[in-house]
């Protein structure tokens, strides 16, 4: 064997003894932490320091050291470079630059191998390694040595036998023959005998001291204990400090970076699962952005997605085509810079207009351009062209138009590249004044536009003829260097067309008028380079806008409203929009050089409400299966004013009916009963005629199957004209529902009725002279129903809960309370709750039927209660707009109340797992709340345009239906708080990069959080 020398030269006063390099993958762990310690302390006494230094990266390098410069300066700082020999360290690239550093700068007799795994074999012949066998060296240390070195075996060091450490005499010997004959001028016998010398000594020491170590151990083990509990306390609070921070910058973050939003809100969820960092991903979960696509353009100029939704083309310094599966760019650009691109109706090929005024088309299956481009080169009888200002396939993708800065449309054959007639307009002298937006009408050969000069034009294209007069629809300002944009709806019945002030109008494309009032909310488009962008959905329900503002507005087409908040992250204005098919994703691309991606489900379904009743709606149920939905309501008397000054509507409790010739009205307090009738023969006449020629009797409760989302089954319940409450029986055989009997002018009451689900009525019952049956509810056994009901006013009883039998459909029990609006059944049927007009929440006990208590803090009528799943949280709401929870075993109010709403809230509901909260409110929102936090994780939903008077969840808790008195019941997808870290991760499609953990999760080592 040969020595390694560790001591220090005269003159020699390099800072370490030797430099260490190995593969962290083979010996990092284990061994090579063993031969520093080893090298270190051979022959040092274990009370004194050690006066030799190793290097080794992991234990010699201060914490921000720049890596590559402290492992130059160490090696030139060495007196000797051993090498831990492995095929691992063979492969790694910073072995190999270690090696090159030494073998430029430092003698072979410097330089120690310690073979850790694999081979080394010297071939004597060739005075070299043998680099056919030997896979443990670097190939760049061939010819470095002129005769073959000494290497130290230390692979058996890596058995899991044994232990590493100088207590084994075998590591000790190997250690004393690494360290050679110079060390305090001791040969390797003397070396190694002087060191189990001192670990003979140091084992009878050992000895001593076990035994008062064991005294020590007991005491210590119990402060361990408690030092271990507050280490993890320590260690939970960091925890917990740094979720929220993580939570923190995921919602400031918002939609700016959507995908890396939701990865912070799922990787606070990750070190510290507290209800927060839960309310934090729902929140996250609900907002729209979806994806920025990034591709280094300066700006992107246009969008259009594919008419399969699989690919997104967009325009800008380049056309490049994005895959909406993976949100990654497809292939290589098409080089080129563009103005404007567009998928042909077929999807066959792609049209590009590029910046110098010609359109080419892609072939979308061999990827190749197709013909030569299509220029406008015939000068207009009216001066100059001008630019490109708008392109437009035709519905069957066989003729492109093109319009022009002066004001023309010209029709192209796509297949021949010819001109196809004369501009629009040309032959008669009919042009527009300026820059000039075209857009075919799908369903026949007639086509419109628009232009800065503030005009609508609707054009014949088989004659090329203006049809009818212009129409004057927008600001003319011919100045600018921008025109409006016009798009038809996919049925071709209404024009939408956004003008260069910031509005967006919608015509009736037959009879070439304006539909409503202009709808406004963007700035003025940018005069130079920016016009509006316009697009509808495929199903033509919504229409989405873009304009200077750089948001995206989204309107419902129907209602002429605007749907939800403007949908905001781009930082320059939007140049254009596009629907995928799927109605799923809206892009929109900006001059900040960004596409993004949107979520467009709860936009969708705001503006497709199930098709639902004439009037008001007031209660929903979902079968137990979850497989059926039940709605009910009025039967139809007050689903609009009627002309008269007699006709009446629900106002906050007030319960409202007219029939022909009378009206009812119902409330509470000072609102006594009132009953009109009006009689004939007078100079009511005409007034009744009108009003009975508005009247409608619709059905009061209606069956929709949840899947189709259509209605299975409409029912009139005859003189009971309001149903206010339904439910399902929890085995699913019943349905009862309460509401207000007109059947008799003078003395109306209430009703409650009994149906089997698929079956025949079973009973209908009235409850006396009562006001209305407002609350129905089944105990969870099914056999009782209890109905809440306000008593008439002035007969001396006082309102009431009613228990009926549901075998022999007959009164058992009454409870006495004041005016009564709502009832529910504890999920264990022990107990029964209800709330009335005083604020105040009544305990019943369901066997003794005896109060039990009281919950107060309410300022005003409480008209829902509900449960939650295991009974130990009841939620209660009322007119005081506040949601409050209360402890149903302590009896008292657990916190403080949940507020947000701006009006009554009418209906409260718990998710089947407890830990959501759903409400509807006067305010016309519906709200979505976490139970543990109380902190509202949705924005509101604001699909109903008048208030909304229930909520139900479904059964597997990824449905939320409301219905309002806009008549309307509507279902929201609410499947993403099932399991919030496997949808958040679905929509990002990747994990957080290493950058991304360091730079926000600093100080924790790296994980996956998706």
């Amino acid at each position: 064997m040969w020595p390694l020398l560790l001591c220090r030269m005269p003159g020699d006063e390099r800072r370490y003894d030797a430099f260490i390099s190995y593969s962290y993958q083979t010996d990092g762990p284990r061994l090579a932490p063993a031969v520093q310690r080893g090298l270190q302390r051979l022959t040092v006494p274990w009370y004194r320091r050690s006066p030799r230094r190793i290097f080794r990266d992991h234990t010699s390098l201060p914490a921000g050291s720049n890596l590559g410069q402290s492992i130059e300066e160490a090696l030139a700082d060495s007196r000797y470079f051993v090498l831990m020999a492995s095929p691992a360290a063979a492969r790694s690239a910073w072995v190999c630059k270690e090696v090159q550093f030494w073998q430029e700068n430092r003698e072979p007799e410097t330089f120690v191998i310690v073979l850790t795994d694999g081979t080394i074999n010297w071939d004597k012949d060739k005075q070299d390694f043998d680099w056919e066998q030997t896979d443990a060296l670097p190939e760049r240390l061939s010819g470095y040595f002129e005769a073959e070195p000494l290497w130290l075996n230390l692979q058996w060091a890596r058995e899991g036998r044994w232990r590493p450490s100088l207590w084994n005499a075998r590591f000790r010997l190997a250690m004393a023959t690494l360290a050679g004959n110079k060390i305090i001028d001791k040969d390797v016998d003397r070396l190694y005998s002087i060191d189990a010398r001192l670990h003979r000594i140091a084992t009878v020491v050992r000895s001593a001291v076990t035994l008062a170590l064991a005294v020590l151990m007991v005491l210590a083990t119990v402060f361990a204990i408690d030092a271990n509990r507050s280490a993890a306390a320590v260690a939970e609070q960091r925890n917990q400090a740094l979720s929220r921070a993580l939570a923190a910058s995921s919602e400031t973050m918002g939609d700016r970076d959507p995908v890396l939003s939701r990865l912070l809100s799922v990787a606070a969820w990750r070190i510290s699962p507290t209800p927060q960092a839960r309310a934090s991903m729902l929140r996250v979960a609900t907002r729209p952005g979806i994806a920025v696509l990034k591709a280094n353009d300066t700006q992107v100029k246009a969008v259009s997605f594919s008419p399969d939704g699989t690919t997104l083309a967009t325009a800008g310094d380049a056309v490049r085509l994005w895959d909406m599966s993976t949100h990654r760019e497809i292939g290589q650009p098409y080089g080129q810079k563009a103005e404007w691109v567009g998928f042909s109706p077929n999807g066959e090929l792609l049209a590009i207009e590029d910046a110098d005024s010609q359109v080419r088309f892609w072939h979308t299956a061999s990827q190749q351009t197709l013909g030569a481009p299509l220029v406008l080169h015939q000068p207009s009888a009216f001066g100059d062209q001008g630019p490109i200002t708008s392109v437009a396939f035709s519905a069957n993708s066989r003729t492109v138009a093109m319009g022009s800065g002066d004001g023309t449309v010209r029709l192209f054959d796509v297949d021949t590249r010819q001109q196809v007639g004369v501009p629009l307009g040309e032959a008669v002298n009919v042009l527009h004044n300026g820059q000039v937006a075209f857009v075919f009408r799908p369903q026949d050969l007639t086509a419109a536009t628009a232009a800065n000069d503030g005009t609508v034009r609707f054009w014949d294209l088989t004659n090329h003829q203006q049809i009818g007069d212009a129409v004057s629809a927008h600001a003319s300002d011919i100045t600018t260097m921008v025109g409006p944009a016009v798009a038809f709806s996919p049925d071709g019945t209404v024009l939408a067309s956004a003008g260069i002030e910031g509005t967006v109008r919608l015509w009736d494309a037959a009879k070439r008028q304006q539909i409503g009032n202009p709808l406004t909310g963007h700035t003025r488009s940018e005069r130079m380079t920016t016009r509006p962008s316009i697009a509808f959905s495929p199903d033509g329900k919504l229409l989405a806008t873009g304009s200077l503002d750089g948001t995206v507005h989204v309107w419902d087409v129907a209602g002429q409203r605007q749907i939800g908040q403007p949908l905001a992250g781009h930082s320059g204005p939007v140049s254009s929009v596009a629907f995928s098919a799927d109605l799923t994703t809206l892009a929109s691309a900006s001059q900040d050089g960004t596409i993004r991606l949107w979520n467009v489900d709860t936009l969708v379904r705001a503006s497709n409400p199930f098709a639902a009743h004439q009037a008001s709606v007031h209660a929903l149920a979902f079968s137990p299966d979850g497989k059926s939905l039940l709605s009910s309501g009025d039967y139809g008397g007050l689903i609009a004013d009627h002309g008269t000054p007699y006709a009446c509507s629900n106002t906050g409790w007030l319960i409202c009916l007219n029939g022909p010739g009378w009206y009812s009205t119902a409330g509470v307090g000072s609102e006594a009963m009132t009953n009109v009738t009006l009689y004939r023969g007078g100079a009511n006449d005409a007034v009744i005629d009108k009003w009975l020629s508005r009247m409608v009797d619709g059905p009061t409760m209606i069956f929709w199957d949840v899947a189709t989302r259509r209605r299975t089954e409409s029912v009139r319940t005859g003189d009971t004209r309001t149903i206010r409450s339904v439910a399902y029986s929890p085995d699913g055989k019943f349905i009862g529902a309460g509401g207000w009997d007109a059947g008799n002018k003078s003395d109306r009451t209430g009703r409650w009725l009994l149906r089997e689900v698929g079956g025949n009525p079973l009973a209908d019952q009235t409850t006396g002279r009562l006001r209305v049956v407002r609350s129905v509810a089944f105990s969870p056994d099914s056999k009782t129903l209890a109905t809440a009901t306000d008593d008439d006013l002035g007969n001396g009883i006082h309102p009431t809960v009613s228990l009926w039998d549901l075998a022999t459909r007959t009164k058992v029990d009454l409870l006495n309370d004041v005016h009564t609006f709502s009832v529910a059944f504890s999920p264990d049927g022990t107990a029964l709750v209800s709330s009335g007009v005083d604020g105040r929440i009544r305990l019943w006990h369901t066997d003794t039927k005896q109060s039990v208590g009281e919950l107060t803090g309410h300022t005003g009528p409480v008209g829902s209660v509900a449960f939650s799943p295991d009974g130990k949280t009841l939620a209660s709401a009322g007119d005081d707009g506040a949601i409050r929870l209360w402890d149903m075993v302590a009896r008292r109010q657990l916190g403080e109340p949940i507020t947000g709403h701006t009006g009554p809230v009418y209906s409260v509901a718990f998710s089947p797992d407890g830990r959501l909260l759903a409400s509807g409110s006067g305010d016309n929102s519906v709200r979505v709340w976490d139970v543990a936090t109380r902190e509202q994780v949705s924005d509101p939903i604001l699909g109903h345009s008048r208030p909304v008077r229930s909520v139900k969840f479904s059964p597997d808790g990824r449905s939320l239906a409301s219905g309002g008195e806009d008549t309307m019941v509507r279902m929201w997808d609410v499947g993403y708080t099932v399991d919030v870290v496997k949808s958040l991760c679905d929509k990002v499609k990747r994990d957080l990069t290493a950058d991304e953990w360091a730079r926000y999760v600093p100080d924790v080592e790296y994980r996956t959080v998706c």
